[in-house]
């Protein structure tokens, strides 16, 4: 119902449903011709592939897109001007060199233990007692989350300190049984004892280091996770052991894949041993090997969430971070074979979509195969196809016309004018395409 009693239409729903909820989308589309390429590899160290309408594509994985993406120098400039991230194990030595900074006693006992508790299981040493320097799994973790489970734990050092020697009268009146038992018990020569046989793959500190984990559980019960580090709300992070430090990436990438079906090819090369060559050795190659490849244009979709990053950032901080992720959502490449097949190029399509209500692609474009018309290029029909898909959502998806609010287009001049239904929406380049975007997602904040 209205205000005023009188019952609501399907549109005004919809409409009401979409401020209510808040959700502000920007889509990041384009497509990007690489000639000879292997940008990334299956594990026999081939261009990755799919099959789409029955034939072969060549496909771009969403992780090796993502990593691209984080792993660009202004990238990392810009967001750790924010809050600095890590992606390790190494959790554990962090911590270990915060405490011996401070001078702290037993720190390569306790430190596994606060960390157990604080984000899940650590990895058995590489030698029997020495230090614990990894987390069982890879973790993304913001630094201030990383300084804060470190203040907890130096501030409540005197507890963690009383609570180690209390375990340490533990196991030592343990041992002490332990070996009063295996004396009197009669064990035949060659076998072990039930003690001895009993192992276990679990590397647990904290099932040995009891009241250090009850001192570490309660100094840490005010961590909750939380962290102002960009890479984490925009790629997400799942910690099965800590649910609370659970995220939900703002960003989502859609492998890439060919408009047109591949053809795999194959490059012959070989290595020269230029000594022998030099002293007139006939047999001067030294190696025969073989390298994947394949040659192709590939749709790309990316999208971000940016009411979900408006939770966290103010608009000066999001402006920047919006700005160089949507360029790199549909220009950043990963780095396979980068230096064999140098393929630098640029994409010849890219379009960008603010919605206000989830985010829509257009691969449904390129499910049959393209067949340019005479004096056309594929690329041409690529464009033409994602113009033609792009005016069906619109006019067939329910209030997918009224949620958008902006468009902007940078085409490739050679292209331009097989844009119909996105002419109107041309802009003078990918910057001029983002920042139109960017402005109109953070008034909408």
């Amino acid at each position: 119902m209205s205000e005023n009693n009188v019952p609501m239409t399907f549109d005004e729903l919809l409409e009401a449903a979409r401020k209510s909820e808040g959700s502000i989308f920007i889509d990041a589309i384009s497509v990007h011709n690489l000639m000879t390429n292997c940008v990334n590899r299956d594990e026999f160290g081939n261009p990755k592939t799919t099959t789409l309408d029955g034939k072969l594509r060549g496909r771009v994985s969403s992780q090796a897109l993502k990593r691209a993406v984080r792993d660009d120098k202004i990238f990392q400039r810009v967001v750790n001007m924010i809050c600095e991230s890590t992606q390790t194990q190494g959790v554990p030595d962090l911590l270990l060199k915060e405490a011996l900074k401070h001078e702290l006693k037993h720190a390569e006992t306790i430190v596994p233990v606060v960390v157990e508790k604080a984000i899940g299981p650590v990895d058995k040493p590489k030698k029997k007692g020495g230090p614990v320097k990894k987390t069982r799994g890879t973790l993304l973790l913001g630094l201030d989350e990383v300084q804060k489970i470190a203040d907890l734990m130096i501030g409540a050092w005197g507890e963690l300190m009383v609570a180690l020697e209390k375990d340490e009268q533990r196991l030592a009146e343990k041992a002490k049984k332990a070996e009063k038992a295996e004396k009197a018990e009669k064990v035949k020569e060659g076998k072990k004892s039930k003690a001895k046989a009993e192992k276990s793959d679990d590397f647990r500190p904290s099932l040995t280091y009891i009241e250090v984990g009850k001192v570490a559980e309660k100094i840490l019960k005010s961590f909750k996770g939380g962290t102002r580090a960009p890479n984490v709300h925009l790629f997400g992070r799942m910690i099965t052991e800590r649910p609370s430090m659970n995220v939900d990436g703002a960003c989502c990438f859609a492998h890439a894949i060919s408009i047109a079906p591949i053809i795999y090819q194959s490059d012959s090369f070989t290595a020269i041993d230029e000594l022998a060559r030099s002293q007139g050795d006939p047999n001067y190659t030294s190696m025969l090997g073989s390298a994947g490849f394949d040659s192709s244009s590939f749709y790309r979709f990316a999208c971000v969430d940016v009411s979900a990053l408006a939770k966290v950032f103010t608009k000066d901080e999001l402006e920047p971070i919006l700005r160089v992720l949507l360029s790199l959502m549909v220009r950043a490449l990963p780095e396979g074979k980068k230096r064999a097949y140098a393929s630098f190029t640029s994409p010849s399509f890219s379009m960008f979509v603010v919605r206000r209500d989830y985010p829509r692609s257009l691969s449904t474009a390129f499910e049959g195969t393209l067949k340019p018309a005479k004096g056309r290029s594929m690329q041409d029909e690529a464009v033409r196809a994602l113009d033609a898909e792009f005016a069906s959502v619109q006019r067939r998806m329910p209030g997918a016309a009224a949620a958008t609010v902006s468009i902007a287009v940078d085409c490739d001049p050679k292209h331009v004018d097989c844009l119909n239904h996105l002419a109107p929406h041309q802009v003078g380049g990918i910057d001029e395409a983002v920042e139109v975007v960017t402005k109109a997602a953070l008034r909408l904040t």
